[in-house]
């Protein structure tokens, strides 16, 4: 290997270890919990976001694996924001996030379709969070599906996740069908 590819790999993974600086002080932020902390923690994740595009993501899956969590961690902590526009921004992130991760060789390592059960959880929150239960429960649907394709058994935390996935879905079933009930007592009582 010649000294121009050598440091071509050593600078883009700088980039990489920068990215991951980013999201560990945005995961830090995000923690706190407050509404600048959640604020504060988008803009590094931002960041990252915008570093891990800059990298050869076809050479190496860890690097889009990585550009995923910075799309989820952003739409985490939007959904924490939680008004209207900041839900639609969150979920324009799962959504990005998603488009990632479907890229992504997923048998080829555990960690890839862990995250994107994860992804779908994150979507399913949002979508909750913006009272579309239906929508919800369907994410929560495919957060099951991933985890119990058979490749899914090396996934060290896979039956936490699938009981997570599961009371999830049972929550949106149960707060679609409360809402569906208030709505038709409200027509009902109008009358």
């Amino acid at each position: 290997m010649d000294s121009q590819s050598i440091s071509v790999r050593e600078a883009v993974e700088a980039v990489n270890q920068q990215a991951s600086i980013e999201m560990k002080r945005g995961i830090a932020l995000l923690d706190e919990n407050t509404p600048a902390s959640l604020s504060d923690a988008i803009g590094h994740f931002d960041r990252a976001i915008e570093l891990r595009c800059g990298l050869p993501l076809d050479a190496n899956p860890f690097f889009r694996h990585g550009l995923a969590a910075g799309w989820m961690n952003r739409g985490d902590a939007l959904t924490r924001l939680g008004s209207p526009a900041d839900l639609t921004a969150a979920l324009q992130s799962h959504e990005t996030a998603l488009e990632v991760l479907h890229l992504l060789p997923l048998d080829q390592n555990p960690l890839f379709r862990r995250r994107l059960a994860i992804a779908w959880q994150n979507r399913g929150i949002t979508l909750q969070a913006q009272g579309d239960f239906g929508e919800a429960a369907k994410s929560f649907a495919e957060a099951i599906a991933v985890l119990q394709n058979e490749t899914a058994v090396a996934i060290a935390d896979r039956n936490y996740l699938l009981a997570a996935a599961w009371m999830n879905q049972a929550n949106a079933f149960v707060r679609g069908h409360e809402s569906r009930r208030r709505h038709f007592a409200a027509g009902v009582l109008r009358k």
